[in-house]
């Protein structure tokens, strides 16, 4: 896979990268789709986009495939269908997650890791990236790391690395143990790097996306060619049942250095109790969608009445014949937001194509003028743009 830098917009950190990858090529920005729930039928239609293969790996499924051959043979077959759907006009990723429930006991992390890389490491898929991990104790996480590098690089699978959410201590033995792998092997991609915003975005987890960045750049440095930032688990907010409106602090991640935005898989960590209590105080008029005009994601019953709006209104009266199906209105609006989002992100690549001034096209935004913590961290990430710049033309003076 090669990349090369397309244009690089000015006081941001937003550019556009071109992705050749034999078949065919993509151009970032770009959403990444999931090839189920509302966005399958999205996926299935998408030319020289990016498609992800999720694979969610709990303890009871993991142990379900380790005994059961004929659970293995169909879980594998069943991925490789998906790959070879999926491959023919775009990018695959496949992108696995290991969860585990608090304390739960993880023996043989190392066989647990090649185990993982059996599962996960599809021969056609374009890039495989280093599991996620998700409430597993951080004492095996480098066991079971080692153990997918070595069972997947023995097959000369195509490996991108994953910064997790683990601690800082964690990261930095993985970094550690990521050189050592990239100094011995060619098949370890130094152009693409996935990191886990664990169902938030890069303005929030603020110092988790610098540290994401400098890897970025040192892998840059190191190898002079552009890396990849693939955004895995990106939303808007944690928090957005409390408001009608809450900023798209997902689509500003384009503008603050992810190249491709992901889907989020994660969901709020809580109680069986409160789960059902908050299932039922939710109504699926309240499901948020995207409105890009505002750079906001709105309540879909307030939504409705906005006249800025209108030129979508077919397809949020369709929404609203089923609100007595929640399953279906769940999946519409999954389906109306990430082909909103996907549509944005192709505009915000055209702009930077024709040299248009993005930082005001962003600034106009009425979403991000209201929101303070993202202005606040946005000028940092201008300022940190600024400086990568000025680096680079003393570098080239000297």
């Amino acid at each position: 896979m090669k990349i090369k830098l397309v244009k690089e917009a000015e006081g941001l950190l937003c550019r556009s990268l071109e992705i050749n990858y034999g078949r065919n090529s993509t151009i970032t920005p770009i959403r990444a789709l999931k090839i189920k729930g509302g966005e399958r039928k999205l996926a299935y239609e998408l030319r020289n986009g990016v498609i992800e293969v999720y694979i969610q790996l709990t303890s009871s499924r993991l142990k379900e495939l380790r005994t059961d051959i004929n659970r293995q043979v169909d879980f594998e077959n069943r991925i490789s269908r998906v790959v070879e759907k999926a491959r023919r006009h775009n990018l695959v990723v496949i992108l696995s997650s290991i969860e585990y429930r608090p304390n739960e006991e993880l023996r043989n992390p190392y066989d647990l890791g090649q185990f993982v890389s059996e599962l996960t490491c599809h021969p056609k898929a374009d890039v495989v990236c280093v599991p996620l991990f998700y409430k597993v104790n951080e004492k095996v996480v480098d066991s079971i790391v080692k153990g997918f590098l070595d069972s997947a690089l023995s097959t000369h699978c195509k490996v991108a690395l994953t910064i997790p959410k683990v601690s800082r201590d964690t990261k930095a033995r993985l970094l550690r143990m990521y050189q050592k792998y990239i100094n011995e092997s060619e098949c370890i991609m130094t152009n693409f790097l996935c990191a886990d915003y664990d169902g938030s975005n890069p303005i929030t987890k603020y110092s988790e996306h610098n540290f994401v960045l400098n890897v970025a750049e040192r892998l840059e440095d190191a190898f002079e060619e552009p890396v990849v930032v693939y955004g895995a688990n990106v939303k808007y907010s944690k928090t957005a049942r409390k408001y009608e409106e809450v900023s798209a602090r997902d689509l500003v991640s384009s503008y603050v250095g992810v190249d491709i935005i992901a889907p989020n898989h994660r969901r709020i960590p809580m109680t069986r109790e409160i789960a059902e209590l908050i299932r039922d105080k939710i109504k699926p008029e309240d499901r948020k969608i995207l409105n890009v005009l505002k750079y906001k994601y709105i309540a879909l019953s307030k939504a409705l009445g906005k006249k800025s709006l209108r030129e979508e209104h077919s397809k949020l009266i369709l929404i609203q014949k089923h609100m007595s199906n929640e399953k279906l209105v769940y999946s519409l609006v999954e389906q109306y937001n990430a082909d909103k989002l996907l549509r944005e992100l192709i505009h915000i690549r055209l702009l930077l194509i024709k040299d248009e001034d993005l930082r005001s096209y962003l600034l106009s935004k009425e979403g991000v003028r209201e929101d303070e913590v993202l202005m606040e961290r946005l000028e940092r990430y201008m300022r940190r743009a600024s400086n990568i710049k000025k680096s680079k033309r003393i570098t080239e003076f000297m």
